[in-house]
């Protein structure tokens, strides 16, 4: 540390120099089956300079002014040693490295001390940076951004929501968040699922609140004035399917099928695309161990990498329902989504799905080789990609994948030109 540090610098030293210390804060302990305290040393200034909940009380004219030692009754310690060692160190690799639970119970305590608008900006930023990873806690997140008015955070949320919506409008949380949440979730322009689906969420979460009727029927009204389609991109088809009408499943013996844990597939695609999302056909065999399985949830983890260490990666958890419980279909379509990511054109990418749940369970089907132009893929488990051009211009390729001896003009009439007889398939 530079000689010349002011104050400012040398705070932190405080936290752990016993010598000057001139109050303790009596806490209770982390434990729900004890009763018991721990006393917590610090110092006056420090605590009145961060808080203005102590400053009131240590500086003001309340009784505890003159006191040695304050008792907060129903804050735990561990909370309260995360907000005091914000009080001296600032934002810090331990306050980082909170889990979203702590994050939430520090949050709560230091709006309780009045510490709200010195750590607001660096907690939301914390907190939006850190939705994809706490995922399947984003309506917990929403509802709390919403009630502490954290509008960073609810961008990071509403952005997040509306790349998976598929997925979080059948969530079990989702039927008990407030109003104010609905009428954002509502008010998003585009999401990955359909208009239908919206609807019937949307019912679904009347159906388990109390509400005015003219409320009920406002938000219907704003759903379904909503021009569809909502994706974030169009869906093309790897494959010549149609939903609803049975795939000729390769001739197989069904006795000799073996319950598979993970299915791996490489594409390269013709032109650089923002993929949003991709589409598998799960299936039920006919034999004795897949009668069990008639209709459900289970999560299954996707990942999309290339061989390059610089090119995008996705990795996430997706929930996808089944129902093999209508005649005689033994296969349905299911659809993951996820942020938009760039894949670059004649770039192999690898497509790999796993079980996250032990036992039996759906198979993926493995298409032949690809009859579509867009991509080329000897066989591959996905059926279809939701994807965009990347390129700003309506190019075939995005700007980095572009010629460096072209002027843009030139760039761009050599890309529309090239190769006409795929631009329909990505329009």
């Amino acid at each position: 540390m530079m000689m010349n540090d002011g104050f400012e610098g040398h705070v932190k030293d405080l936290f752990s120099d016993q010598t000057y210390i001139d109050i303790k804060i009596v806490v209770d302990q982390d434990s729900k089956t004890s009763k018991g305290t721990v006393s917590i040393p610090a110092h006056r200034l420090v605590l009145a300079t961060m808080s203005d909940y102590f400053r009131t009380m240590l500086y003001g004219q309340f009784i505890e002014a003159n006191k040695s030692e304050i008792r907060l009754f129903g804050v735990p310690n561990s909370t309260f040693q995360h907000c005091l060692r914000f009080m001296y160190f600032g934002w810090d690799t331990t306050l980082e490295n909170m889990s979203l639970d702590e994050g939430m119970e520090f949050y709560s305590l230091a709006r309780m001390l009045l510490m709200e608008s010195k750590l607001k900006e660096t907690f939301s930023e914390w907190i939006a940076n850190n939705v994809s990873k706490w995922e399947k806690q984003l309506w917990t997140i929403f509802v709390m951004a919403d009630e502490c008015d954290l509008p960073v955070v609810s961008d990071a949320c509403e952005e997040h929501f509306t790349d998976v919506a598929n997925e979080f409008l059948i969530n079990d949380t989702f039927r008990t968040i407030p109003l104010s949440v609905i009428k954002k979730v509502i008010a998003c322009e585009k999401m990955n699922c359909t208009k239908l689906f919206l609807i019937k969420a949307i019912r679904c979460w009347i159906s388990h609140n109390s509400l005015d009727i003219k409320v009920k029927n406002d938000l219907l009204d704003s759903v379904r004035s909503k021009k569809a389609p909502f994706f974030k991109g169009k869906k093309a088809k790897l494959y010549d399917y149609y939903p609803g009408r049975p795939i000729a499943m390769q001739s197989m013996d069904m006795s000799a099928i073996s319950v598979k844990r993970s299915y791996s597939s490489s594409i390269r695609f013709r032109k650089c695309i923002m993929l949003t999302g991709i589409s598998v056909i799960l299936w039920k065999p006919d034999s004795k161990q897949y009668r069990q399985i008639e209709k459900g949830a289970i999560d299954l983890k996707v990942d999309i990498s290339s061989r390059s260490e610089y090119d995008p990666f996705v990795s996430r958890i997706a929930t996808v329902t089944y129902d093999f419980t209508h005649g005689n279909e033994n296969q349905t379509e299911v659809f993951i989504f996820f942020p938009q990511i760039k894949v670059c054109a004649d770039k192999l990418y690898t497509y790999t799905f796993s079980w996250i749940e032990d036992g039996i369970h759906p198979e993926i089907y493995q298409f032949g080789k690809s009859t579509k132009v867009s991509a080329v893929c000897q066989s591959s488990y996905v059926a279809s990609v939701y994807r965009c051009l990347a390129s700003e211009l309506g190019c075939n390729q995005c700007e980095t994948c572009r010629p460096d001896n072209d002027s843009l003009y030139g760039w761009r009439r050599w890309a529309l030109d090239e190769d006409s007889s795929m631009e329909s398939d990505y329009s």
